[in-house]
């Protein structure tokens, strides 16, 4: 999203980050990661318009991606 704010223009970004706690625990762990990336493939492709950076794994456990707007946030 951008914003004038004073003469200055403004962009905004919303980053979502999510980790799965406990995933070391996990028995199935290997399944579970292979399941999130799939699911990150889909967010991907669902919402490719409103996307700034792709969702990726970024610290084993960790996913991350960042939207233009807060808009969908609650669908993804």
């Amino acid at each position: 999203m951008i914003v004038n704010f004073r003469g200055f223009t403004l962009h905004f970004a919303c980053v979502i980050t999510v980790d799965i706690k406990g995933s070391r625990k996990l028995k199935n762990r290997a399944e579970v990661q292979s399941r999130v990336l799939d699911l990150l493939n889909s967010l991907n492709i669902k919402f490719r318009d409103f996307l700034i950076a792709e969702f990726t794994m970024t610290l084993g456990d960790e996913f991350q991606g960042v939207l233009k707007t807060t808009s969908v946030v609650l669908d993804v």
